[in-house]
This record gives structure tokens, C-alpha cells and sequence, in this order.
């Protein structure tokens, strides 16, 4: 959808090991609802800081509590949520939907600086559970490598 912006490099590949090998090229990593829901924030937030340059910002938006309006995760834990292919058929897929103290911890944890975050709520569909979304923005810590932060 966006292919045709300059200087804009789109790439296809799991997000966790294509940071990891690029280490300190990014200024800003940027998520809408994507690899910070769907992959494993113990995997991900280490690239994440690995490829961002000291004081690279990381800005995220995720949902805040499940689209059936279960509440969030209060541990780092998965879950295993509808999903429909492409062609339409039903199947799963993991997403870690994460109580916002859990997403400070770990992005603490894992060298980033919490510069902000937000709640958005939407009413959602008539009868339907209101969709709540948390945005956050980081910062990676000056003058640590993302090999030095400690691990939850």
C-alpha cells in the first residue's frame, strides 16, 4: 500500500531477528497493532532496543483489553485468539494483549525510559464490547547496549 513512498524500505521478515541483525540502524521503531502484539515481547523487546540507536524512540499502540472485552493479561502471557485467513477460513493466532504495568515492567526491563502512554477507548459496534487501546511511547536508554539490560 505504501511502496510507492521515497526512500521508504519496505521488508518482509520475522520482526524479532531482522532487528537483531541490524543493530543500531534505527532511530525510530514504530508498531499499529502489529509485531508488539503478535510476538513475544521477551524476544521482540530486545531487538527492538538492539536496533534502535541509544535514544531511539519506540511507539507502540496495542489493544488494552481483549475485542471480546476480557481484560488484559496481568502476567506476560499469550493467548490464543479467533482469527480469520485471508481466503476467509476460521483459525487462531497468539497475541499478547498485556495490562499496561506488565508493558512498563518489561519495557524497563529490557532498557527502555516510558516517555508517555495513553488509554483510547472506542464504543465499538452497537451491543458490541468498546475497543480500548493503549499507546505508548520509549525511549532506549543512553549508554547502555541492549545486551547489558537485565531480563524479567
Amino acid at each position: 500500500m505504501h511502496g510507492d513512498i521515497p526512500r521508504l524500505k519496505l521488508v518482509r521478515a520475522d520482526a524479532a531477528t531482522y532487528l537483531t541483525e541490524h543493530p543500531g540502524t534505527l532511530g525510530l521503531a514504530y508498531s499499529l497493532f502489529g509485531a508488539v502484539d503478535f510476538c513475544a515481547p521477551k524476544r521482540l523487546l530486545p531487538a527492538v532496543a538492539a536496533a534502535l540507536r541509544p535514544g531511539g524512540r519506540l511507539i507502540f499502540s496495542t489493544l488494552g483489553r481483549y475485542k471480546n472485552g476480557a481484560p488484559p493479561a496481568t502476567e506476560c502471557t499469550a493467548a490464543d485468539v479467533p482469527a480469520r485467513l485471508v481466503e476467509g477460513s476460521a483459525s487462531t493466532i497468539r497475541r499478547w494483549v498485556l495490562d499496561t504495568p506488565v508493558r512498563e515492567k518489561l519495557l524497563d526491563a529490557f532498557g527502555f525510559d516510558l516517555i508517555g502512554s495513553g488509554i483510547v477507548v472506542d464504543q465499538g459496534p452497537e451491543g458490541g464490547a468498546p475497543m480500548t487501546t493503549c499507546l505508548f511511547s520509549a525511549r532506549r536508554r543512553l549508554g547502555r547496549s541492549a545486551q547489558s539490560v537485565r531480563r524479567p
